[in-house]
């Protein structure tokens, strides 16, 4: 259209970056589970977590086994590849970055679920499905679903006919949708998302991370 100027638009990736049978899921997944206990838990979370959701300490991709550390090269190709499509940087200048890192995994339980929250003194953000759970759960609203909310406060204030199917671009519904085994998730750190409870026999596990970048020495 003659006029149009987009801005605002918040860019989501989500691409499956491994096979579901790929056996370095099989070996992350041990990893984590074995790794499931007091000693590896977060001592004080930044928020209050459901009783039935672990969350390990923030260390998780500096851990020197090698499931943790090929996914750790996976996840940063990934994040790179973003950064230079999405901004103004190119490959020269993101490698004079020093990269921070905060990442741990989570082991969703039935009835688990993560509130509604962004990821606050970063600047990009990863989510990994190791395993999504129960491959069919009984309610389509039991399966852990991920939501992304639009960040513009406002955007959803007051719907009707004309403004309530925008095209997707545009528009101000959440973003749903149950990852698969493989899948990466990138998101900007400031767009609030939350889980939806999870009920199941198999454990749901993710790895996340969050990133900010510094001038490099």
């Amino acid at each position: 259209m003659e006029g149009l100027t987009e801005r605002w638009i918040t860019p989501i990736i989500r691409r499956q970056v491994r096979k579901p049978d790929d056996p370095a899921n099989d070996a992350l997944r041990q990893l984590i589970l074995d790794n499931e206990r007091k000693e590896r838990q977060v001592p004080n979370s930044p928020q209050p977590l459901h009783s039935q959701v672990f969350e390990s300490t923030f260390d998780f991709l500096d851990w020197p086994d090698p499931p943790a550390l090929a996914l750790k090269q996976l996840i940063h190709r990934g994040l790179a590849e973003a950064i230079i499509n999405l901004s103004n940087v190119d490959q020269q200048q993101l490698m004079r970055f020093r990269i921070v890192c905060e990442s741990w995994f989570h082991v969703t339980r039935t009835g688990g679920y993560v509130r509604s929250h962004n990821h606050p003194q970063h600047s990009w953000s990863a989510i990994y499905c190791v395993d999504p759970g129960d491959e069919q759960p009984a309610n389509d609203h039991d399966a852990g679903y991920i939501q992304f909310f639009d960040p513009r406060v406002n955007a959803d204030m007051f719907l009707d006919m004309a403004n309530s199917d925008l095209k997707s671009r545009y528009n101000g519904h959440s973003m749903r949708f149950r990852p698969r085994t493989g899948d990466m998730i990138l998101f900007p750190s400031f767009v609030w998302h939350a889980v939806e409870p999870y009920h199941g026999e198999r454990p749901r596990i993710t790895v996340a991370a969050n990133f900010r970048f510094n001038a490099g020495s």
